[in-house]
């Protein structure tokens, strides 16, 4: 079960990226979870493209503990 706090965050997340162009998918155990596997979910993981992570950063400014920044990965 997806602890009542993660769910609240997930929400928030949703509302103010629904209306945008930002491509975003959530990974990581919340992703599992959502899906039905049975673990404990100790973060919520967002997977965006370079483009996104500057958006999502811009959406969220209270919640900014290091800025973003670029660090590409294969």
């Amino acid at each position: 079960m997806i602890e009542a706090q993660y769910l609240a965050t997930l929400r928030k997340i949703y509302s103010c990226l629904k209306d945008g162009k930002v491509i975003w998918v959530i990974t990581g155990s919340l992703g599992m979870a959502l899906q039905g596997i049975h673990l404990e979910v100790h973060d919520i993981d967002i997977q965006t493209d370079q483009q996104g992570a500057f958006e999502i950063e811009s959406k969220f400014p209270e919640n900014i503990i290091e800025p973003v920044r670029y660090s590409p990965a294969e």
